[in-house]
């Protein structure tokens, strides 16, 4: 019904600016000058243009995610995506073109889209779009206490995210120059035991946490096979340097483990080629709390790519996660296939049996 009177609207509004448009016409002497040439044809297309976007837009609904928002800790953040899904289903990614406000900016601070605490208490955003707006609830908690940092719920992403312990690097059977990760980081306490206690004193330094060899090979500052994983300016490298500046220690008690992640929005639908679709990744915990991880996602996809018909093309990482089509692994790249010669007859196998 709310559709239906949106589209009497707005015929009701083209026919009153067709009639003004006709007295406009009648009242002009003949071939006036904004009507010479093309004039006239890009008139009529623009009108044209304005009338076919204000029939699509009659069915649009705005959808925001997460749905509700609970920030949980002074460095706890959370991303929103925003979509525009029209009575088709046809979706479009407006996540840098809504308006957002907070009703209490005391509460938190939106930058960029990604929400922050400020204070706890409850609040919430008003995402508008034009003459559609979305309200989403806001609860925060212990905004001014620091969280001390994981061992295996924040530095081992970080080794998952640069696929560091992936099959072709330090995850492989005997490890890469010298130093083993489990794979994919299936024995964090073992990883724990390597990177601390095994080789006393090489991989990290607690005296001078900046100088840890650990983070010197991701910077790129010393010779590593793998390159450089990322920069100084990066939340990676803030999250390793305060991890290792309170001494690495490793987790105690009860430390809650991931049960599962979550792409959202949930469903994507293009219209047409070349068109993207921002995500957000949130992982569910034993303990009942749910995280926003998107930056620990790593070669994960944080954006969904039209590339004709069909469905988006993705790749699986081994990870659980998913991967960006042309993403560089760590390790040395694989060689090419030899050429056997013709006539000869192909190898049964790998060599070493």
């Amino acid at each position: 019904m709310a559709n239906l009177k949106l589209l009497a609207t707005a015929a009701h509004s083209i026919r009153r600016l067709a009639i003004r448009a006709s007295a406009a016409l009648r009242a002009t002497p003949p071939n006036p000058p904004f009507l010479r040439g093309g004039n006239i044809v890009a008139i009529l297309a623009l009108l044209t243009c304005n009338t076919v976007r204000c029939l699509a837009d009659a069915g649009n609904e705005l959808h925001v995610y997460p749905a509700q928002i609970k920030l949980n800790g002074q460095a706890d953040q959370q991303s929103l995506v925003v979509q525009l899904i029209n009575s088709q289903g046809i979706t479009r990614d407006v996540t840098s073109s809504v308006t957002v406000t907070v009703a209490d900016p005391g509460i938190v601070a939106v930058e960029r889209q990604t929400v922050r605490p400020q204070a706890d208490g409850e609040t919430k955003l008003i995402v508008e779009l034009g003459q559609t707006r979305q309200d989403v609830p806001v609860v925060v908690k212990q905004a001014t206490t620091a969280r001390a940092v994981s061992f295996r719920l924040d530095v081992m992403p970080i080794f998952m995210k640069h696929a560091c312990n992936n099959g072709s690097c330090h995850g492989a059977a005997r490890g890469k120059d010298g130093f083993h990760l489990s794979l994919f980081g299936y024995d964090p306490a073992g990883d724990y035991y390597r990177l601390t206690r095994q080789l006393v004193g090489r991989r990290i330094d607690l005296a001078v946490p900046e100088k840890s060899l650990l983070l010197q090979k991701a910077l790129g500052a010393v010779n590593h096979t793998g390159g450089k994983r990322f920069g100084q300016d990066s939340e990676d490298y803030r999250t390793m340097l305060s991890w290792l500046q309170a001494g690495a220690p490793d987790d105690t008690g009860d430390t809650p483990e991931p049960l599962g992640i979550e792409l959202v929005p949930p469903k994507t639908v293009f219209a047409g080629k070349d068109q993207t679709q921002a995500t957000v990744v949130m992982a569910k915990y034993s303990d009942g709390t749910v995280r926003d991880v998107t930056v620990n996602a790593g070669r994960a996809i944080h954006f969904a790519r039209a590339h004709g018909a069909g469905r988006a093309g993705r790749r699986h990482d081994g990870s659980g996660l998913r991967r960006r089509p042309g993403s560089r692994r760590c390790g040395r790249p694989r060689p090419a296939a030899r050429q056997r010669r013709p006539g000869c007859p192909a190898a049964a196998g790998p060599r070493g049996g």
